[in-house]
């Protein structure tokens, strides 16, 4: 019944248990509760077509992929210094283009991880406003609602900058959410 702390708890699971379908379901069912249908943007979903190995396949999956090309990419080195056949030398320019991809993705992920706090409103409803502080207009025209999650942009007393996943921005009570 509390869709904003279940999606909460929810995305903090997806740190353990990141691949769980039963998880995944679960969450998916949650997000539909969610009163505000808020679309990534444009770009957003044309990183997720491009690079959904990125997003589809677990962090440790990739980690042992990259681990197993990046062995494999010296072993065909290695058997191509010895004999030069021409696929050999394909093999070892496949391992090492993804390998590199798989790095790639595994260092976005790290810095995503670091750097990129997100969290979840919890308030029933909360008023998005263009400053820190209750006197300041408010951002949008419809209060934002239990279940919507958010980047984190900037933090003052009592206040956070927020960024929805469809780009627009806004000020709300540091009581009305909870960070991931």
């Amino acid at each position: 019944g509390d869709t904003g702390k279940a999606i909460l708890n929810y995305r903090r699971a997806e740190r353990f248990i990141p691949n769980d379908i039963n998880l995944q379901q679960n969450l998916n069912f949650a997000e539909s509760r969610c009163v505000d249908k808020i679309e990534p943007k444009p770009q957003t979903l044309v990183f997720r077509i491009l690079f959904f190995w990125h997003y589809d396949i677990g962090g440790m999956t990739r980690a042992w992929l990259f681990t197993a090309l990046f062995g494999l990419l010296w072993v065909f080195a290695s058997i191509y210094l010895v004999k030069r056949k021409v696929w050999v030398r394909y093999v070892t320019l496949s391992c090492a283009v993804i390998s590199l991809l798989l790095l790639c993705s595994l260092a976005v992920e790290a810095y995503q991880q670091s750097h990129i706090r997100s969290g979840v409103i919890l308030e029933n409803e909360v008023v998005g406003r263009k400053g820190d502080s209750m006197t300041f207009e408010p951002t949008f025209k419809e209060p934002l609602h239990a279940g919507v999650e958010f980047n984190l942009v900037e933090e003052r007393k009592g206040w956070f900058y927020i960024e929805l996943a469809d780009g627009r921005r806004c000020w709300i009570p540091e009581t009305a959410a909870e960070m991931i």
